[in-house]
This record gives structure tokens, C-alpha cells and sequence, in this order.
């Protein structure tokens, strides 16, 4: 029997060489991500759970790279202290802003509430220490299961964000906040004829943003000049991103596998993107996201929804990739993937795995009728960001195209080397620690798990039949391949600190 199996992220044993060496030729680099963790679970046509409605808000995850692959995960806010939303790196990779909901995880569809009942835009430290909200919301931003709003932090102590309105309401006012006075001050209000941002970002200098704003009579992705009067520049397209240098913006075209990179108006002398064919044989300049696979040995999915550039790199673009598509297919699971276009390389950051779909006839899922949700729990790690380790001395500097770095007026020389992040975070309900492992044995599949409690393990197979059911106690077990049907099995390993998840596939 061969057997295929999701792969897994490396730990934390690799990070002790991390402070000592990174790499400067962009496909092995050393860095550290983080993304927002969020989840989706429907019962009789409603979410199981107040947190579980598909947006792209939960935990804040961080992730440590060496060497190209992640070897570290740690949760720096637990959902447990509070829903995040859109996470922000400073350019130096030191600190993170975020928005911070007024409710928590839950384990009902009641409200938990958590931050005073407020949400406020608030800013910790990379290891989750010295948590400060700076400027309290009318409400919480308008998230439509799409990531909806936007904050982003240029260089020096402002951070931008939509301001959010009562009831999750539309967003059309940009507004700052210092992180070392707390002045909060209107920047700009958007004419958007009754519409929505749907995306933001900024640009180093402030001096350009990436947008894309839909659903009013301004319906458009592109780039401005900011503030630029508050005006818009029109484009077409999908999402939009501008990279930190504002030499370059990205957005999707048609299908959103197809990553269009373009070079902003006005600018010159800078590394072209590369040219790729489409397969209706139109050429286009940027990177498709199959291309992207081809050179990551870690699985991801089929479409993205959602992009932004790293807070200190030109090369490099976060994207999320759904496992079953982009749009409302999101909810289904997805993955934060950073991708390298001028090295043409890409790292799987998060590894939540591939979960079959409930069965639907309706849809055509053959199986029980779970149309409106039998409980199954799909998860996602949105975009998030990135920081690039360019060593001490490219400390509060940028990376270009080609790969030279650049200073900031205002960035500082903070510097925390990739690795050198110490979490004390306790487990965070909802989420264990550490990897699920699966290894064929002889006979069976072993299963290895990262603590040393009571387990339920159950396995499902693509028509969403229980195969195996067992309670174990103890940090694994083996499940005879005898009870295991060919193609995708879904692994779930459950305890009271929250679920683990794994895909087998089974020729």
C-alpha cells in the first residue's frame, strides 16, 4: 500500500543555528511570519460556535523560519484572550498592531466577551508581551468572511487603519494612530459612492497605498498617490497590494491563480517582473500560482483570496490559498503561502491540512445530507505578514527586487534576529501545541502526538463516513491499514486543549 501524506512543519529543534546565520539569496531566507488563525463550522444552517463564522479572525500565530522552511509555531494571542484581526508588522519585525475584537473564543454560539466588550486597534511586542490598546472603535471592522478593512504600519510610529463603524458597517475613513503619544487623527474620507474598502496597504513612506474598493459607484483595485486630495486612483482587477519600496503593486486578473505584478506609474530602473503565458494564451507579467507550487514541497491549494507584500521586502508576497478555491470557497480551509517572485521560490507558512468537504447531495457530495453543516471545523490562516532577517546591519532597511537593501527615514534599528523569540504563552484552549505526525508502519499508520494526555482519534474518508473512532491515552497509537479506505482520509486527534488535523491520502 503506498501512501502520500500532507506534509508537516519541521520544529523548533532547527532554530538553534538561527542567531548565528541568514540568508541573503532570497530562497532560503530566515524571517518570521504572523497570521491571524481563524475557523468555520456550520450546524443546521448556523455557525457552531460565536467565533466560527468564516472571517479571517482567531489567535494570532507566529511563525519561525530558518533556512526557507517553518520551524517554530507559536501562538502569541490566544483566542481565548481575544479575536485578532489583520496583523501588521513594524518594518523591523519587532512589534505587531492589530485590530482587537470585544469577544472571544467560544464553544457555543454565544458571545464570549473579552477586551472590555471593545474593539481597538492595539500593539504588542513579536513574543505577545506588553499588549496596549491604543485608540478604542465604534465597532468591530467589517470582515465579510473576505478580510474586508485594512491596517498597516509604515515606517516610524504611525500605524493606518480603516476606521471601523458601529455594527460592522461599510469603511471609508483612513485614519492614524501614534504608538508612542496615542494621537489618533483623521487622515482621509473616500468618496465611495455608498461602497466599501475591501483592501488597503501602505507603502513605506506613506506616500502610496494599495486599494481596491467595491460595492458603491468607485468600484476599483489599483494604487494612489496618498494622500492625494483622498481620491482613488480607477483600475480592474481583483485585491490589491503595493510592496514596501511603492516601486511595484499586485492584484489578481480573472482567475486568482494568476498573480498580475506590476511596476507603478513613474517608476523606472528597477527589476521587471517575469512574463508568464496563461492558458487561454494571454501574457501577463507576474507569477502563477501553480508555478509557485511546483517549487514548494509542501502541498497548498487550488486559488487565492487575499495578498499583501512583506513589511520589509519587494520580493516577497503573502497570499492566502484556499484548498477549495477563492471567494466563498475560503471558508472551507485555507493556507498562508509566501511566495518569491524574482527568486521563484515559495514556503508553505501555516499547515492546517486539507479537510473534505461535508457531504451534500444538494452540491454533489454524495453522502448524509449535511448541506446547512454537521459540525465539521475547517481552518485558515489568512495572509498575515512577513519580516525578512537581513542581518544586523539591514536592520529598519528594505529589500528590493534585487535583493539589495535599502534605509528608511524613521525605521529605527530595532533588531531581534529570526529565532530569537521567547513565548511563555500557556496552551491555548482551542489549539494544542506542537504536530500531529503520521508514518506508515508495516501493518498500520502510526500516529504521533505532541503531548502526553487523552485522545479521541477519528478518521473520516472523502464520503464522509467515520472509519475509525478511538480513545487513547498517552502521545500516540497505531490504526491497522486494514481499516482504511483508498483516497482522502481526515485525521482529527482531540483533546480538552483543543483539535489536531492531518490529511492521508491512500492509493
Amino acid at each position: 500500500m503506498n501512501m502520500g501524506l500532507w506534509r508537516t512543519a519541521g520544529m523548533a529543534a532547527a532554530a538553534l543555528c538561527i542567531a548565528q546565520c541568514w540568508a541573503v539569496d532570497g530562497t532560503k531566507i530566515n524571517g518570521r511570519a504572523v497570521s491571524a488563525h481563524w475557523r468555520y463550522s456550520l450546524k443546521n444552517w448556523g455557525p457552531t460556535y460565536n467565533d466560527a463564522e468564516g472571517n479571517w479572525d482567531g489567535a494570532l500565530d507566529l511563525f519561525t523560519i530558518n533556512n526557507g522552511k517553518v520551524v517554530k509555531v507559536d501562538t502569541i494571542f490566544k483566542a481565548t484572550q481575544g479575536l485578532c484581526y489583520n496583523p501588521a508588522f513594524d518594518i523591523n519585525g519587532c512589534k505587531i498592531a492589530f485590530y482587537r475584537l470585544g469577544r472571544a473564543l467560544s464553544t457555543s454560539t454565544a458571545k464570549v466577551t473579552a477586551n472590555g466588550g471593545k474593539t481597538t486597534i492595539s500593539v504588542m511586542n513579536i513574543d505577545g508581551s506588553n499588549v496596549v490598546n491604543l485608540v478604542d472603535c465604534a465597532g468591530e471592522p467589517c470582515m465579510a468572511k473576505d478580510g474586508d478593512g485594512g491596517l498597516d504600519w509604515p515606517a516610524g510610529d504611525w500605524i493606518y487603519y480603516l476606521k471601523p463603524v458601529a455594527n460592522g458597517g461599510f469603511m471609508n475613513e483612513l485614519w492614524k494612530v501614534n504608538i508612542s503619544t496615542r494621537e489618533n487623527v483623521s487622515v482621509c474620507s473616500y468618496a465611495l459612492g455608498g461602497g466599501r474598502f475591501r483592501r488597503l496597504s501602505t507603502s513605506l513612506a506613506a506616500n502610496k497605498i494599495g486599494h481596491q474598493t467595491i460595492n458603491g459607484t468607485l468600484i476599483t483595485s489599483s494604487v494612489s498617490s496618498f494622500p492625494g486630495g483622498c481620491s482613488l486612483t480607477g483600475g480592474g482587477g481583483c485585491n490589491a497590494a503595493i510592496s514596501p519600496s511603492g516601486n511595484y503593486w499586485s492584484h489578481f486578473m480573472g482567475s486568482h491563480q494568476e498573480l498580475i505584478l506590476e511596476i507603478c506609474s513613474g517608476v523606472s530602473g528597477v527589476k521587471p517582473p517575469p512574463t508568464y503565458t496563461n492558458a487561454a494564451g494571454g501574457t501577463y507579467t507576474g507569477a502563477f500560482l501553480l508555478t509557485f507550487q511546483a517549487h514548494c514541497p509542501d502541498r497548498f491549494g487550488e486559488s487565492v483570496e487575499g495578498m499583501g507584500f512583506a513589511c520589509n521586502s519587494d520580493k516577497w508576497i503573502m497570499q492566502h490559498v484556499g484548498w477549495y478555491g477563492h471567494a466563498e470557497s475560503m471558508i472551507y480551509g485555507t493556507e498562508q503561502v509566501a511566495t518569491n517572485w524574482a527568486d521563484m521560490v515559495a514556503i508553505r507558512i501555516s499547515n492546517n491540512g486539507k479537510i473534505p468537504r461535508e457531504t451534500c447531495p444538494t452540491y454533489g457530495i454524495p453522502g448524509p445530507d449535511c448541506c446547512g453543516g454537521c459540525g465539521a471545523i475547517y481552518y485558515g490562516n489568512e495572509f498575515g505578514d512577513l519580516w525578512v532577517d537581513g542581518g544586523q546591519t539591514n536592520a529598519g532597511k528594505y529589500e528590493d527586487g534585487d535583493g539589495n537593501w535599502h534605509s528608511v527615514p524613521g525605521a529605527g534599528t530595532n533588531y531581534i534576529p529570526a529565532g530569537i523569540v521567547h513565548v511563555t504563552q500557556a496552551l491555548p484552549s482551542g489549539r494544542n501545541s506542537g504536530a500531529m505526525r503520521i508514518a506508515p508502519g508495516k501493518q498500520s499508520i502510526d500516529i504521533s502526538l505532541p503531548e502526553n494526555r487523552a485522545w479521541t482519534i477519528i478518521m473520516v474518508d472523502s464520503r464522509g463516513r467515520i472509519v475509525v473512532s478511538q480513545r487513547i491515552s498517552g502521545n500516540g497509537c497505531s490504526i491497522p491499514q486494514s481499516k482504511l479506505p483508498k483516497g482522502i482520509t481526515a485525521v482529527r486527534a482531540r483533546s480538552q486543549q483543543g483539535e489536531l488535523h492531518r490529511a492521508l491520502v491512500i492509493d
